[in-house]
């Protein structure tokens, strides 16, 4: 079933536009975690919205929403992060903070409420996945934290950490991207590096082989920005080309078929793309005149082309729409929009709940 939340529920209220109070801060950034999102506003608030099962909004309850909410105990935010059913923010003063479903410490704890963690400090950029997180520093080093059961904390081991560990042997990193049991980095010069597990058996298909440390991905150079979906990656090249590799379940590779891939391939008809991001099982990308394309799994109308079908090449998303910015979770897509405003479509549910498809 297509569902488009409505727009004074779930769209506008998220920056005051036409709901909320005219005084609210316009939102800077958007992130998504599997069933949840979360907004970065211009006065370094945070706020949420979606599923709460496991505490990942952040208000100190457990009660999931369509409207937003401002995460508890949080000002001067400079950097948000989602994952599977946790979340994250950097603040001003260099601290982190995370809530959520704590799997990262190797025993389940249920955070409500942010908790500030220690250890490390000047951040960059910080990303989660499904249990772990990378930092990003200035230096250019990465830096992994969580779940490392398949070396997706890439230091050579698969004992899981609560604590930061440095990536083995990357320098002069300019990006990052977490899945479910991978991670990606790009470096200086155009090149793609992984480690942790792309394809596993939980995705319906033949695992690729686990890496516990950064390895090259071959068939790529140039490459300004990767994204990490559940069991498949994209790259965007300096050119404006996307490149995906990975799962391909429901088409979420963009080249027309169903088979998985391990070598990196150009997705047909998509030129000038100057920002990407994937979902669980589908992708979206931004061109240069602001339009945004989509393609993979609909099952929930997460691709926003009107239909519930999935898509093995890329589609149209809300013609119309120009895009600033690009989030997406199982059944959802998150965009700011030129003017400020943030639109959601498809639907956030819990993906382990029937009909979930996890």
């Amino acid at each position: 079933m297509h569902r488009v939340l409505a727009v004074c529920v779930c769209l506008s209220v998220w920056l005051g536009l036409g709901c909320g109070p005219s005084d609210e801060a316009p939102t800077v950034s958007i992130v998504a975690g599997d069933s949840h999102a979360l907004a970065l506003r211009a006065d370094g608030t945070v706020w949420a919205m979606g599923i709460n099962t496991s505490g990942q909004l952040g208000d100190g309850t457990y009660r999931s929403r369509n409207g937003q909410e401002r995460v508890a105990g949080l000002s001067g935010a400079v950097a948000i992060a989602a994952g599977g059913t946790q979340s994250m923010a950097l603040l001003e003063d260099g601290s982190l903070w995370v809530w959520g479903y704590d799997l990262f410490g190797g025993s389940p704890i249920y955070q409500p409420s942010p908790i500030r963690i220690a250890g490390l400090t000047q951040i960059k950029t910080l990303v989660m996945g499904a249990t772990h997180a990378l930092a990003l520093r200035e230096d250019g080093t990465v830096w992994a934290w969580g779940l490392n059961n398949v070396g997706q904390l890439g230091n050579g081991t698969r004992v899981s950490l609560g604590t930061w560990v440095r990536v083995s042997g990357l320098t002069d990193v300019t990006a990052v991207a977490a899945g479910n049991s991978y991670s990606l980095a790009v470096r200086s010069d155009g090149t793609v590096w992984t480690w942790g597990l792309i394809v596993h058996d939980a995705s319906g298909e033949v695992s690729l082989e686990e890496e516990l440390v950064p390895v090259q991905v071959s068939g790529l150079m140039d490459v300004t920005a990767v994204a990490a979906g559940s069991y498949h990656a994209l790259a965007l090249r300096a050119d404006g080309t996307v490149w995906a590799w990975g799962g391909n379940r429901y088409g979420e590779l963009g080249d027309g078929t169903l088979q998985r891939r391990s070598v990196p391939r150009q997705v047909p008809g998509l030129t000038d793309v100057t920002h990407v991001t994937a979902g669980y099982y589908h992708s979206l990308a931004q061109r240069a005149d602001g339009s945004l394309w989509a393609w993979g799994y609909n099952q929930s109308g997460q691709l926003g082309d009107g239909t519930s079908f999935p898509q093995q090449v890329p589609v149209q998303a809300l013609a119309g729409t120009e895009a600033s910015a690009l989030a997406a979770g199982v059944f959802h897509t998150v965009v700011l929009d030129r003017e400020g405003l943030v639109l959601l479509w498809g639907e956030m549910r819990d993906p382990k709940l029937p009909g979930g498809d996890r």
